[in-house]
């Protein structure tokens, strides 16, 4: 069985990952605008719907990077607060440290981080069929 250190360390890496994926998200709108459609040689063809995705899409990955930036930050001070109780933990984690753990977290920046994923296909399948 592996120790709770071991499993920590897991989804320490699982939540790199995903910030790493986010952070490449919030260039795809852009990417796929810009070489694909030529979209900003014709700003004319863009339509406010688009742009809800592509802002729908920055705040997802955006919201997905912070979220798994905290877990990893919570996930090390909740074994290191398992190791000692007398360790330091800023005020605006205890209730991710201390109370429900740092899982909280990581639900948060999965589900955005799929949000996000969701709005790229969308606009995806915007602009392909508007343009």
């Amino acid at each position: 069985m592996p120790s709770a250190i071991e499993i920590t360390k897991l989804y320490i890496d699982s939540a790199k990952s995903f910030v790493q994926l986010s952070s490449a998200g919030l260039a795809l709108p852009v990417v796929l605008s810009s070489k694909i459609l030529g979209l900003f040689r014709s700003t004319q063809q863009f339509n406010h719907f688009s742009l809800a995705f592509i802002c729908l899409s920055w705040g997802c990955f955006l919201v997905a990077i912070g979220a798994g930036v905290l877990y990893q930050y919570a996930a090390v001070k909740f074994l290191e607060y398992e190791a000692d109780n007398e360790t330091y933990v800023p005020r605006a984690l205890q209730s991710l440290v201390n109370d429900r753990g740092p899982g909280v977290a990581f639900g948060v920046m999965t589900v955005a981080f799929y949000a996000g994923a969701v709005s790229v296909v969308i606009y995806s399948l915007i602009a392909t069929l508007y343009h």
